[in-house]
């Protein structure tokens, strides 16, 4: 997967590192994120003129957090909601449910082409016992382990018996975070995984 960030807003983030060490360096609170928006403006201070910008994907060192606004290690600040979870955090498959498994995915979008689009899980019971019902997160990794997003869902009718499998229905509209990042990519290029499940 690609990712661009501008010139002008490295060459800027190499003066201004020169001169004085980065306010996330300084509250020693950095950590990996990842663009979650098609472009994240960068900007010189929250609400300020942009001096650059950063597309889907690319990973930014965060620091401080100023109300909607997030500093990044560019000596740059963006809005906290176009910048992802921290790939430490819910990368790497690390927590995987140990009793549902993803076995295969589809993505589809509406026949009538509205904004809507679709993905079916066949969600495997991996337990001895029947699953009545579960909720749980789902995460999305591209294949270099970059998370896409992680998002509630639940079967609430599941009634999986042990070994057994189904499919399971997810939908999201335009204005979810799933949409983009489904509508840019095949399900054979992601990876699929539950966290944090509850079954009864």
């Amino acid at each position: 997967m690609r990712y661009l960030i501008s010139y002008a807003a490295l060459a800027l983030s190499f003066v201004l590192l020169e001169a004085s060490p980065s306010t996330a360096q300084d509250e020693g609170k950095e950590e990996t994120r990842f663009v979650t928006a098609d472009q994240a403006w960068l900007h010189s201070a929250p609400g300020a003129a942009r001096i650059g910008s950063a597309l889907r994907n690319a990973p930014v060192k965060v620091g401080q957090e100023r109300g909607r606004w997030t500093h990044v290690q560019f000596d740059a600040w963006v809005k906290t909601t176009d910048i992802g979870v921290a790939k430490s955090s819910l990368g790497s498959s690390q927590g995987k449910s140990a009793e549902l498994d993803i076995v295969s995915a589809s993505i589809k979008t509406h026949e009538d082409k509205s904004a809507e689009i679709f993905l079916t899980l066949v969600i495997a019971n991996k337990t001895n016992r029947t699953i009545k019902s579960w909720d749980g997160l789902l995460v999305a990794e591209t294949k270099d382990s970059t998370v896409l997003f992680t998002t509630q869902v639940l079967d609430d009718a599941a009634n999986l018996g042990p070994g057994k499998s189904k499919d399971v229905v997810f939908s999201w509209t335009a204005q979810e975070e799933p949409y983009n990042s489904l509508t840019s990519f095949k399900a054979e290029d992601l990876e699929l995984y539950l966290k944090k499940v509850e079954i009864k």
